[in-house]
């Protein structure tokens, strides 16, 4: 494996960089053990219940960007995700022959 990358989220309960330090003590030993780890950060969305607006919030304050409205719904920012991986296949003897 060479790299797994992760989608984080501010209100996922999770901190990156305690992810991380755990990652690399974890990863010895396995088929992640050469893998480097990618975190992306992800920013809070929320949808208004009153104006129905989606919009950027921040995460102490998860108010309508639109209309003020404090009823709103976390559509994003609340993720722990795995992204994407990315593997390294070895090539076979046979295909190296031509």
């Amino acid at each position: 494996m060479e790299r797994i990358t992760i989608e984080v989220g501010p209100l996922s309960g999770i901190e990156p960089e305690l992810l991380a330090g755990a990652f690399a003590i974890l990863r010895g030993g396995g088929c992640a053990a050469q893998a480097l780890l990618s975190i992306e950060a992800t920013r809070v969305t929320v949808s208004c219940v009153g104006c129905g607006a989606q919009s950027p919030a921040e995460p102490s304050r998860l108010v309508c960007a639109e209309c003020g409205g404090f009823r709103t719904r976390v559509v994003a920012g609340d993720e722990l995700r795995l992204r994407r991986l990315e593997l390294r296949v070895p090539q076979s003897r046979s295909e190296l022959t031509v």
